[in-house]
Parts: structure tokens; sequence; C-alpha cells
């Protein structure tokens, strides 16, 4: 079958034959209708791209793409709970089950599973069909492949930042987004639909502005030197509850310690290099910094229901899967707008 592989990590993946997926006894296999094209996937075909000894141990050529929705089409032997037909996302795993993050439903935390999960140590779902284990799955509610596929990653990951923040998000409050691309833009969708902040955005592009507009976003700032001021003049000089950085460059974690109000919550979720000093001098008294890495099952299921009952609006922009390099392009040109998501006939 055709598939978007990658022959080695940190060399350009292209599309190559791959044999046809088959279940082992607690997998099962789905047809992919829907795939998301994620900037994670271009980072590991970076020559700089850090390879530990987990890593290493991935088998090779591997097939990207982690976010999936689909079709079940076949049924390993001991499946349970499961039927051919039934319409699927693939959400996060439940880690290793047995540890106290893993049996009080925070699986984004386990220190035990290991970095393995679909296109990441395994073959992913940029393909006609791809393997799944049973419990990566959860029905998706009767989304459209175009507005599930990208949930696991992108739509969850951003759930699971607003939640670690949700304890200090009092009505009126100002908190701030960050980065409204993929990840940014279902966070202030999310704090939109989930609490009576003043969500304010910030993007370096102005196609993530109006994105985040179109997200409900009620202030949208192009990033530039002047944006702490920016944000205080239209807050009244009021600090934000909290800041969601979704791009994580120095420059940013800066601005977030610079606007975040005392007792507030610095969510980190983007990865350029940024990180967040705390104590006197860098942020305000009481302020703490999370990085919520990934999401679990339960912030998958959260934000299905959102978008069901129309209280999140995705923005997605659809390619033909013969057509994902041209996406993984405009992705690493900064052209996408939303989340990009390759269908399949």
């Amino acid at each position: 079958m055709k598939a978007y592989r990658l022959p080695a990590l940190g060399t350009p993946a292209a599309f190559a034959d791959a044999p046809e997926p088959k279940p082992g006894p607690t997998e099962v296999v789905v047809e992919v209708q829907g795939a998301g094209i994620c900037a994670s996937d271009l980072h590991m075909q970076s020559p700089a791209y850090p390879v530990n000894e987990i890593m290493r141990t991935w088998p090779m050529p591997m097939t990207l793409g982690h976010e999936v929705a689909g079709r079940i089409v076949e049924l390993g032997s001991d499946v349970v709970g499961w039927e051919v037909g039934d319409l699927i996302v693939a959400g996060a795993g439940p880690g290793c089950r047995t540890c106290w993050q893993c049996t009080h439903g925070n699986s984004a935390a386990c220190q035990f599973a290991g970095l393995q999960f679909l296109g990441v140590g395994r073959d992913g779902g940029l393909a006609s069909h791809v393997a799944i284990p049973e419990e990566n799955l959860l029905d998706r509610m009767g989304l459209p492949p175009e507005i599930a596929a990208p949930l696991p990653d992108a739509g969850a990951t951003a759930y699971h930042a607003v939640k670690a923040a949700h304890g200090v998000l009092n009505a009126g409050e100002p908190v701030l987004v960050i980065g409204t691309g993929g990840v940014g833009s279902f966070a202030v969708g999310i704090l939109k639909a989930i609490t009576n902040c003043r969500v304010i955005a910030i993007d370096a592009r102005d196609e993530g502005l109006e994105l985040a507009r179109r997200m409900g976003a009620d202030d949208a700032l192009l990033a530039g030197a002047n944006n702490r001021d920016e944000v205080l003049e239209i807050t009244g000089g009021e600090m934000c509850a909290a800041v969601i950085d979704c791009a994580g460059a120095p420059v940013t974690v800066d601005l977030a310690s610079a606007l975040t109000r005392p007792s507030g919550e610095i969510v980190l979720v983007g990865m350029s290099g940024g990180a967040v000093k705390v104590g006197p001098g860098h942020v305000q008294p009481g302020v703490r910094a999370h990085f919520p890495f990934g999401s679990n099952r339960r912030d998958l299921v959260d934000l299905m229901t959102l978008i069901r009952d129309g209280k999140v609006n995705p923005v997605v922009e659809t390619f033909p899967f013969d057509d994902v390099v041209a996406a993984y392009g405009r992705l690493a040109a900064g052209e996408v707008v939303g989340r990009a998501v390759a269908l399949f006939d």
C-alpha cells in the first residue's frame, strides 16, 4: 500500500510502498479516512533532531501520522467491545496502567510507558490502513474525519493545557494565548467554551490573528516588542490570570512571565527553546509554571463532546492524501491556517 514514510530519523520522508497491516490479538486494522499533518513530523525529519536511546529502537522505515480518524475493517482475535464498521479516532493510550498517575486518569504523566504511539515509534496513519491497539480507540461521536483527525494531538493537547490553568481562571479576568496556530487556536476556542474569561491572543501572522478571532478571541495582537504594554492597555493595567504559551520561544516565555499576575499560571505548551524561571525577579509571587505535555483520554472525550455540541468549532485545511508533500511544505512555510488534515478517498 502507499504510505508516507520516514526512512530514518533526521532524513526526509517520502511516499513508499508499505506492507498491508495485520492486527495483533488486541489490535484492529483501521481504514484511514483522515490523518492530521503535524509539525512534529517535520521535526523528526530534521538532521538536528535529538535522538535518544529509546528512539534508536524504533523500527524503520516508519509511516508517519499520529492523528487518525477512520473505520475499523478487521479485528484481532482478542478484541472486545468493537465491531467492523465502527468509526473511531485514535487517542492517547492508557500508559502503564499500574502507576499512580495512570490509575488516577493522568496517563499523560506516566513515566514508565515510554515514548511510542502511532507515527512515533510504530507505523502511523498516513497510509490507507493502519493497525491500532484497541486501548487507543475512542468512538468519534459522529464527527466527520476532517474534524476528528486532529483532535488526539492538537485539540486534546490544548484542552489539557487549558485544564492545567482552569483553577485560576475567574470570570472576567484576562487570559493570554501566545501562538494561535493548530494548538493555540484550539486553546482559544476551548477557553471561550468553558470559561468566562477575556481571551487575548498574540500571533506573528495576520492569518493567525484572524483565526483567533474566528475561534472567539476578544482581542488579537500582532507579535511585537510592545506586546506587554499593549496587553496592559487592553486590560486597563490588569495582569493575566494565566498565559498559555503555545510558541514556547525565549521571547514568548519572557512575555508570559512579565504578564502573569500573582498566584497566576504559566502554561508552557510550545517547545522552541524557552524556559520559565521561577523566583524573585522573574515572576510574581505565587506564580506556578506548568509543562503539560500531551493529553489523556478524558481530555479527548471532553473535547469531542464540546465540538459535538457546537461549543467549539475547529478550523481545518484539508488536502488529498496524494498532496501530503505539498501540505507539509505549506506547514513548514507557516501558510496553514488552523490544522492541516489529509483526507482519503
